[in-house]
């Protein structure tokens, strides 16, 4: 298949979407890095695409190396890597080959992944490097904790302003406290924001101490969202046990011409917290 791609019966200039998305399933480690290697070459050498899509592959770092012939292609502006099982030496990997190439990603996804506290470090390297033209970054499911969900909140922070993002998915992260504020610091300058997802990021209402912590999350998160003047069509807030909040009820009226979908399952809202929304 390879050969054939690459002959001359086969004009692939035009191709612009790699999906090379669950090819190796099942397959020996040899055999599977041999089928990456060859196709990446292959396509890389006679096409210039824009997206690469690399799902639901056991890539490990031999076959993030395999793939480094499309990962580090100049004209690539979409990655997607979701249940890969990439690991912390997997997403070091992958941001040591991102660093060092010319590409310029407008579309990044990392999910359902097992690469842990590390793994958050190699993204925020990878977020850090990054151009300035992103608009859209997904990180979700990546057993990220505590310390690792503050990395990649502060590289977020440290790209603003982010005026060209336009969906930002990072469920499943623990984004409490002075994460949660460094976030809203980024989402201030996020003039273009349509789709924001923070389902399962432990912005709960009250820290153990009492502080109230939770709470001052979410409303520096509707403030800023609210301040950004975005066009928000898509709000997942579920799973954070969030219970009344008067920014919340703020942000929903602020949008209530873009907004289309609003997830809040999950949460302790209760009468007091269902009314606000809805008047």
């Amino acid at each position: 298949v390879a050969e054939f791609l690459v002959s001359s019966e086969v004009d692939l200039s035009q191709l612009i979407e790699v999906d090379l998305s669950d090819v190796i399933a099942s397959l020996p480690e040899e055999d599977g890095l041999f089928v990456l290697k060859t196709f990446s070459e292959a396509l890389a050498s006679c096409s210039s695409p824009r997206s690469l899509l690399l799902s639901d592959n056991a890539l490990g770092c031999k076959g993030l190396e395999m793939c480094s012939s499309l990962i580090q292609k100049s004209s690539l502006k979409q990655l997607e890597l979701c249940n890969n099982g990439l690991s912390e030496a997997s997403m070091h990997t992958l941001a040591s080959l991102l660093s060092n190439s010319n590409t310029s990603l407008e579309i990044f996804k990392i999910a359902n992944n097992m690469s842990g506290r590390g793994g958050c470090q190699a993204m925020a390297n990878i977020l850090r490097s990054s151009s300035d033209d992103l608009k859209e970054i997904m990180f979700s499911g990546t057993r990220a904790d505590k310390v690792g969900s503050l990395m990649v909140a502060q590289a977020i922070c440290d790209k603003q302003p982010m005026g060209p993002l336009e969906k930002l998915h990072l469920a499943d992260n623990f984004f409490s406290g002075e994460a949660a504020m460094l976030l809203a610091a980024s989402l201030k300058t996020c003039s273009s924001l349509t789709w924001l997802n923070l389902r399962d990021c432990c912005l709960t209402n009250d820290d153990d101490d009492g502080s109230h912590e939770g709470s001052s999350a979410i409303q520096a998160l509707t403030d800023a969202l609210i301040e950004s003047g975005c066009p928000l069509e898509f709000l997942d807030l579920s799973g954070n046990e969030i219970n009344y909040s008067q920014g919340l009820s703020d942000l929903v009226s602020s949008k209530r011409s873009s907004l289309k979908m609003l997830r809040l399952e999950e949460n302790e809202l209760k009468s007091k917290g269902v009314r606000a929304l809805v008047k």
